[in-house]
């Protein structure tokens, strides 16, 4: 029986790291907002979809991202 993969989705105040990764186009367009490879960035709000979860950023709440372009950061209470 095949297993259900199911993905981590960042919840408000998560921490992700932009590992510019992905579509040219959306490594692109993030760029173009400003994303710098290896930040920081803070998670807004989410929107989960079938086949993949757009992230939106405190620094960009109204631009959607690509959830796999982005690492989480383990939050140091859980490690």
């Amino acid at each position: 029986m095949d297993e259900l993969i199911t993905q981590y989705i960042p919840t408000q105040w998560s921490q992700v790291r932009y590992m510019a990764r992905g579509y040219a186009s959306e490594v692109s367009r993030a760029h173009s907002f400003g994303l710098t490879k290896g930040h920081v960035y803070i998670v807004h709000h989410t929107e989960q979809f079938s086949f993949h979860t757009h992230l939106y950023l405190m620094e960009f709440p109204d631009a959607p991202f690509n959830r796999a372009m982005f690492d989480d950061v383990p939050d140091p209470e859980d490690i």
